[in-house]
């Protein structure tokens, strides 16, 4: 629905429409600022019984964008590869009191999460296990356990706007460029905005940072 009551139809259930403007992409992209969204087809998949989540810590940004690399490699059923940084993660775990599943703090963090039809966590394993510059690792296969990992990385939003109203944005990259913005991005900011705080994290898999 425009914004003058005028409404735009493309629900003929096409599995594929090649005809004009993609509006569904469109819009979606659009966040709101073109119309509002108030119907929609979607198209329904085969659950994955299969889910395994890992929380996979490292020493530098560098190493974990290097090791989203070799997940994307892999060719894993991924379902998410999730960056945080050390800043965030401890906020998060502050504000909520969440206990770190390791021994010691981590300059970055993969949330990485897999699921099939067929059992996928000897195969996440595995490769995991080959990962250069991975420091620390915690795995979880059963609900409650990748629920928990899962909050690191969810609770950010949360937290980091219940200090003050942030600036938000939102950054796509190559995936071989995301370490490097992130470093420079923070010491930018640091040199020109003392007093200042960033957080940073994002979907890693995908090269988008917020």
């Amino acid at each position: 629905v425009l914004a003058d009551g005028s409404v735009l139809s493309d629900l003929a259930g096409l599995d594929k429409d090649n005809t004009g403007y993609d509006l569904p992409g469109l819009f979606c992209g659009s966040e709101g600022t073109l119309g509002i969204i108030t119907a929609v087809t979607v198209m329904l998949h085969h659950p994955s019984p299969e889910v395994v989540t890992a929380l996979l810590g490292f020493d530098s940004v560098s190493d974990a964008m290097v090791a989203v690399r070799s997940l994307v490699a892999a060719h894993l059923p991924l379902e998410a590869v999730e960056l945080m940084l050390d800043s965030g993660f401890e906020l998060v775990r502050s504000t909520f009191g969440l206990p770190s599943p390791f021994d010691r703090r981590h300059a970055a963090y993969l949330l990485v999460e897999c699921a099939d039809a067929t059992p996928v966590a000897e195969r996440l394993s595995s490769t995991v296990g080959d990962l250069a510059g991975l420091a620390d690792a915690a795995v979880a296969e059963d609900s409650g356990r990748r629920s928990t990992l899962w909050q690191f990385r969810e609770l950010h939003t949360e937290a980091v706007a219940g200090i003050e109203p942030p600036l938000k944005l939102d950054v796509s990259l190559p995936i071989s460029v995301v370490g490097q913005f992130v470093s420079d991005t923070i010491e930018e900011v640091a040199d020109t905005h003392p007093g200042a705080s960033v957080w940073i994290w994002g979907h890693a898999g995908d090269g988008n940072v917020h």
